[in-house]
């Protein structure tokens, strides 16, 4: 709430009115979802590749923006399939770019995420989607003291 009501400060020096009306996560994720106007949501730290998979198609999921940029989704799809590491980070770069200049997102910040465990806890991999702690798969950990 607190950013949505920045935002609307930082619009209204410009001369834009922004009416801000929160909504139950029930609500904003039922059957608007992917029909708001305009609205702010929140996406936990993740790999480019697997975020953009999720949300920057037009057939992706969640892809809230109504992003369509076949220049974009090219160099993306290229950039899944290519194994060689300074070639794909090459391309994820100029993605990267195009999507900061042409995207529909407005991102205000990044908040600091750290994962931390004892040695003495077991079990934990990297989850292919890139939210730590195993996805917070904690069924398949224990302690080991």
């Amino acid at each position: 709430m607190e950013a949505a009501q920045v935002f609307a400060q930082q619009a209204k020096a410009a001369g834009v009115t922004v009416n801000i009306k929160k909504v139950e996560p029930g609500e904003f994720y039922g059957d608007q979802y992917l029909k708001w106007n305009f609205s702010q949501d929140f996406w936990f730290s993740r790999d480019y590749l697997p975020q953009t998979a999720a949300s920057g198609f037009t057939a992706s999921p969640y892809n809230e923006t109504h992003w369509n940029d076949p220049e974009w989704s090219a160099l993306v799809t290229k950039a899944q399939g290519t194994t060689d590491e300074t070639a794909r980070c090459g391309l994820i770069k100029q993605a990267q770019k195009i999507e900061f200049e042409r995207g529909g997102y407005i991102i205000w910040g990044f908040p600091n995420s750290v994962d931390a465990y004892s040695s003495t806890v077991q079990g934990l991999t990297p989850d292919k989607s890139g939210i730590p702690l195993t996805s917070f798969g904690f069924r398949n950990v224990w302690l080991n003291q």
